[in-house]
Order: structure tokens, then sequence, then C-alpha cells
């Protein structure tokens, strides 16, 4: 990821010697993943204001410093840091050992390799420590450190203005509003948990009575009484154990359906900025991550829970039988807690590059079979696997480097048992001798304090597992927490207010009123002050080189995109004020990408819209040309599309790309190349047939010959419109479009 940094962040100030600070002592930060390679920026802010003592969203500090597809500027984030009251100064670290990043004030933010922001902690036993937003937090060498940071250093302290505060425990709260519709259940799973610990103590008190009536007393009358209550407490435990994975399974079936529904219905709300921003593969990996967090949750929630309860059911009877020996119990889940949070501090950082790692090693695969025939066809197959096994080698290093640092830690936990155990068995011979407890009440407290560690080894699993969780929770709230656009904030919403009473389409007039937009607001709009007018029946061409505007234009004109300033009008008024209903029924919107999915040809057509009638869908067929190819498939319902439309040419898709377009019989289409593909004969005809149906028709395209038959052509370059008129009015004038038409080219 490039991000871009001030020309004065990048070469060293020039200033006069100053007396050399003092060493810092090296600080801890918490953890802040980013959500895409551009947000480290970002991340890096949280993370020194949470240090102070200011917690803010991070999708909020993604807008106030900027972050736009390029990354963000140095001025961006010390802009943004003003906001909060945090001044932002500049140093420059050129020695390649630590003593200058020593003496910098921490917690800093370096810029690693030259594209990557991370937050300096200090220099601590010969290391300099990071918290680095992308792989969690990591010691440099001396070497390392020389190599990759040195540079410019942004330190940013508080001012008096710096106000601490901001919402505590979020992830805490994330968890419990995800599981607040579940609480019955999980306390049913704790509560059932309690029961099938039962048995374990009813065994405990047989074989305390065994021994005292039995073996010693050489009582044979307590056998059947006995032998009745170790069957009826196994068939109590196989019950409980029964019902709890019922709990279970039902459980994550209802989070798994309520999650994934919730993060779609999010993403269906928010704004094509959100979109801008991020890859869309990553937004479909975490549609993923939302069956992962309802198996986390249900398993890691009502787990512990039942595991708490037994735990607790354990405890007390031990310590009814003999409290010395609850006393050795409960130092040894005393040290199952310490390494529970051991475990939890080691692995995070390594969990948190692990599951990037994986994510970048799944999306070079998929990038690179999505291309397949390309790579194939310019003989890269060899490039492609280095490439994925890069990424391949990086994700073991990261499984490797988290199987390290917890190894030890689990090894401990696991020696806590059978150390438990001997502490009983040495306190409880001692209490024996002294007459304190009988034989059966010890063996009896052994029992089942070897029952009472089997839930605390499991606690100390889920160290790990709760890190796993931390960062699903957080790159899935990422999309939750976004602000929706206001139209469509209700989608698919069941109490969505019903809308005003509208036309059922409008008649096509569009209208740019002094529109300016980009996408990033800390730098200059993309196009600037652009104003024209379509009439209904109208045809505007957009014409220009590579990169002046033109896209954009049309990704405004259906509100894929929302002006920074001025308007865009539809038959008068602003988009907003019309339904959703009505600009659906009134806008067919044809990409320059072709957008098409494996299913069946109806369900491209129509987007599974049930309620286009027949007469329509035919009538788009035709005009797009694509009826003859369709009814060769086998129609509608019994055509397939396959993955990515493979068993479609360029120009099928496109036609079927159009066809779609005009099932909702729109006044108004706005075309992006849309007829690329097309050779000239079929182009004219669809071309034909467009016109034929008196649509407001806004289109790029790349031919002259489809240009030059346009009501208005507006050039553009570099954001502006620079020229405007028919095809004979500006071949005649000497500008950009008779060089583009004398080139051959028109976009």
């Amino acid at each position: 990821m490039v991000v871009l940094a001030d020309s004065q962040a990048t070469t060293p100030p020039a200033e006069e010697p100053q007396p050399q600070p003092r060493r810092q002592r090296a600080v801890r930060t918490v953890e802040t993943p980013q959500m895409e390679d551009a947000d480290c920026g970002a991340a890096c802010l949280s993370i020194i204001l949470t240090h102070h003592g200011r917690r803010v969203p991070l999708a909020e500090l993604r807008d106030r410093c900027g972050v736009g597809r390029d990354g963000m500027t140095a001025s961006g984030f010390a802009r943004a840091a003003a906001g909060y009251g945090l001044k932002v100064t500049g140093r420059w670290i050129e020695t390649s050992d630590l003593d200058m990043a020593s003496r910098v004030p921490v917690p800093a933010v370096v810029f690693l390799d030259g594209r990557h922001y991370a937050v300096l902690e200090g220099v601590r036993r010969g290391r300099a420590w990071i918290n680095d937003p992308a792989v969690g937090r990591l010691p440099l060498t001396p070497a390392e450190f020389a190599t990759r940071a040195n540079g410019p250093v942004l330190v940013a302290t508080p001012t008096p203005e710096f106000e601490p505060g901001g919402e505590r425990w979020p992830f805490a709260r994330a968890v419990a509003q995800r599981i607040r519709p579940y609480a019955p259940m999980i306390l049913a799973g704790a509560l059932l948990g309690g029961v099938a610990a039962v048995p374990t103590l009813l065994a405990s008190l047989t074989m305390r009575a065994v021994l005292n009536r039995v073996l010693i007393l050489g009582d044979l009358a307590w056998r059947p009484a006995l032998l009745a209550i170790l069957v009826g407490g196994a068939l109590l435990a196989a019950l409980a154990g029964w019902a709890q994975q019922r709990i279970f399974a039902t459980a994550l079936a209802a989070m798994a359906t309520r999650f994934s529904s919730r993060y779609l219905t999010a993403l269906l709300r928010l704004p094509g900025e959100f979109f801008h921003r991020r890859h869309l593969s990553g937004l479909v990996n975490r549609t993923q991550m939302n069956d992962g967090l309802a198996i986390a949750l249900s398993e890691r929630v009502v787990l512990p829970a039942a595991a708490a309860v037994t735990v607790a059911g354990y405890g007390l009877f031990i310590g009814y039988l003999a409290p010395r020996l609850l006393v050795v119990m409960s130092l040894a889940m005393a040290a199952q807690i310490v390494l529970l949070n051991v475990v939890r501090r080691r692995a995070g950082p390594h969990q948190q590059r692990l599951l990037f790692e994986q994510l970048r090693r799944d999306s070079t695969a998929h990038s690179g079979l999505k291309m397949i025939e390309s790579v194939k066809a310019d003989g890269a197959e060899r490039w492609l696997f280095a490439s994925w096994a890069r990424s391949a080698g990086r994700t073991l290093d990261a499984a490797n480097a988290l199987a390290s640092a917890t190894l030890g830690v689990m090894a401990l936990s696991a020696a806590v048992g059978p150390a438990a155990l001997a502490g009983l068995a040495l306190v409880g011979a001692h209490d024996v001798a002294a007459g304190r407890i009988d034989l059966g009440t010890l063996l009896t407290a052994q029992l089942v304090g070897g029952a009472m560690l089997a839930p605390l080894g499991l606690l100390v699993g889920l160290g790990s597992e709760i890190q796993v969780t931390r960062v699903h929770v957080s790159v899935i709230d990422d999309a939750l927490a976004a602000t929706p656009h206001p139209a469509r904030a209700t989608v698919l919403a069941p109490d969505a207010p019903p809308e005003p009473a509208q036309p059922a389409r409008l008649s096509g007039r569009i209208e740019f009123d002094r529109v300016s937009f980009g996408y990033d607001r800390h730098r200059p709009p993309l196009v600037r002050d652009i104003s024209f007018t379509v009439e209904p029946g109208q045809w505007v061409a957009l014409v220009g080189v590579s990169g002046s505007g033109k896209s954009t234009l049309a990704r405004l004109a259906v509100g894929a995109a929302e002006p920074w300033s001025g308007a865009v009008l539809l038959d008068g008024r602003p988009r907003e004020t019309y339904s959703r209903r009505t600009l659906a029924a009134s806008i067919g919107y044809v990409e320059q990408q072709l957008r098409l999915f494996e299913g069946n040809l109806r369900d491209n057509l129509t987007l599974w819209d049930p309620t286009l009638p027949e007469e329509r869908l035919r009538a788009a067929l035709v005009d797009a040309r694509i009826d003859r190819l369709v009814e060769q498939r086998g129609g509608l319902d019994h055509g397939a599309v396959n993955e990515h439309a493979r068993n479609l040419s360029g120009g099928e898709q496109q036609r079927l790309e159009l066809a779609r377009a005009l099932a909702a019989d729109p006044p108004l289409l706005v075309l992006d190349e849309a007829t690329s593909a097309l050779d000239a004969t079929t182009e004219f005809a669809v071309l034909e047939a467009l016109r034929r149906r008196g649509v407001t028709c806004m289109f790029i395209a790349h031919r002259i010959s489809t240009v030059r038959d346009a009501d208005l052509i507006l050039v553009l370059d570099r954001g502006e419109i620079v020229q405007r008129g028919t095809h004979a009015e500006l071949i005649d004038t000497d500008g950009v479009y008779r060089r583009l038409a004398t080139d051959g080219r028109s976009a």
C-alpha cells in the first residue's frame, strides 16, 4: 500500500543544532487493527489517542484524516490530530543505531518501508518496539529499524485543549450487544453445564460411600442404592449433554443467520464512498467471518458460562468436604487465570497478523485464478505461483510465530493440573494423618478436583480465541458502524415508513448544476464546476482522454456518488426528494466493468425481481439483440450463466447487461462504454433500437461513429468541460475533440 507523505515529511529539515533530549521510557499501547491497507495512518492516530485517554472509532478517524484510495498525507494526520487536541511535530531519524529513536517522545508515528505508518513504542532491551496496525506488535533489531524506519517521525503530544473520553470496553459492548438476544439460551446452556457436573459429584460421593461403608465397615446393603445412583447420574449427564448440544446448535444457527443478514443489510444501506475506499474481496471475506463469529460466540460464550457454573459447583463441594483442599484448588485457578491473560497478550498480535496474511494469501489466489486466461496466455503461471507462495510463506511464518508465542504458556497450563492434584494429595494426606478428614473424603476431593481442572484448562485455551474474535468483531463493525446513505437508511427495514405518493417514473431530464466531486476530500476534486442539462429524449456523449472524469460523471448521474458541491437534478428536483422506487424505475445504468453472476439468464436479467412483466423482458432482449442467444441457450429459466460469465463472450455479456438496464423501461439511460465489445453492425442496430424507445441517453464511448450522432457532445479534460457542441461544430474547431478524432479515439 502506497501512503502519500508530504514533501516536508520526506526530507530532513534544516535546523540549528539542538541539545540532545533525554532518553524516553518505552510504553505499551493498545493494538488497533487497520481495516484496509490505506487505514494504517488512521489506526495509528487511534492508538495514540487511546494511549492518552481518548477513544475514537476508527471510522470517524478515517474521515477526519481524509483517508482516500491512495492512503493519507502527513498533513492530513496532523490536521486530524489537532482536531482532538494533539500537537504534531516532525522529526527525522537518520542514524543506524537506536540512540536517536530512544530519545523520541513516545508513542510516535514512524514511516515504515517508505509506504506504511506504524507506532513507535520506544526502545527496550536493545530493540525498537513497533505497534503495526497491519501485523500487531513486533520488535525490530537496530539493523532492521535503520533499514525500515530511517526517516520521518511524527510526534503527537496533548495540548491544554485535549479532552480524554470516549467509549470504554468497545469489544465487550459489541459482544454483549450480539449475544443479548440469546441470553436465555446462554443461561440455559450454563445451567445444563452445571447439571452435567452433578453425575461427577454423585460418583465422588459414591466412591466415598464405597470406601467408608463397604470396604471399611463391610456394609454390603449399600450396593443396589449406589448402583442406582451411578446409573441415574449417567442418564442425567447424557440428557443434560444432549440438551446442551441442542442449545449450541440452535444458538449457532440463529447467530449465523442474524449476523450475516445484519451485515449484508448494512452494506446495502451504505453510500458508494464506503466501497470506493475498500477492496470488494475483503468485504466478501468479512461476510464469511460472520459465520466464524457465530461459532466463536456460541461456543466461546456458552461453554465458558457452563464452565464457570461447573467450577463454582465443584469448588463449593470441595470447600464443604475439606476447606484446606479448596485453598489448593483456588491457587490452581489463580495460576490458570494468570496464564489465560498471558496467552491473550502474547497471541493477540500474532493472531491479528495471521488473519491478515491469510486474507492476502487468499486474495492473491482469487485474483490469479480470476484472470487465469491472461496468466496462461502470458506464460505467467510460474510468477503467479511464486507470488502466492510468498503470501503462503508469510502466512506460515505468522502461524509459526503464534505457536512459538503460546506453546510454552500452554505447556505450563497443562502442568498446572498434575501439580494441583499432587498438591491435593500432599495436603490431603497430611489432613488424613492429622485426623481432619478420612481417606474417602480425600479420594473424593481428588476426583472432583480433577474434574474441576478440565474447564479451567478450557478457559486458558480461550485466550488466543478471544483475540481472533476481537479482530473479527472490529472488521465487521467497520461496516456496521458506518453511516448509511440517507436515501437507503430504510432498505430492508421491516418497519420502514411507506413511501410518499410520487410519479411512477420521471421524464428523463437530468441537470448538473455546478457539480464538484472527488474521492478524497483533502485533495482537489476530480471534476470541478460541471454544469449541463440533458432534456428528455436527448442524447449526450461524454468524451475525453482516460482519467478526464467521464466515468465519475456517470456515477454522479446514477447516484453511485454524491457531489461535494452543487447538485444533480432530476426533472428539476434533487434526487433525495424522490423515492427509491421512482428512481429505480427511471434510471438504467450499464457500467464499464461487466457485472454478471453465476445463475440462470432470468436472474441476471431481472436481478431477482419477479414483478417485471414478460413482455417487457422480451422487448429488452430484442432491443439489446440478445433474444436469439437466449432462445439458443434454452430460454431465460434454463439458460445458464457460469461463474464470471465465462460461457458468454464479451459482446454477449454487454448485450445482456444492456437488456438488464432496459428491462425496467427507464426514461433515462447512462451507458459507460456499454457497446465497446460489439461489432459496428450490432452496435448500430442496438443504438437504433434505443432511439426508437425515445429514451434520454447519457453515454461514454470510444468510437467516433458512436458519438458523432449525439445531440450534444461534452469534451472533458482534467475534470472540466472544455468544449461542448455537436460533432460538426467541434470537428471544425481546433481543440481536444478534433485531436481525439484525428487520432481515431474519443476516450
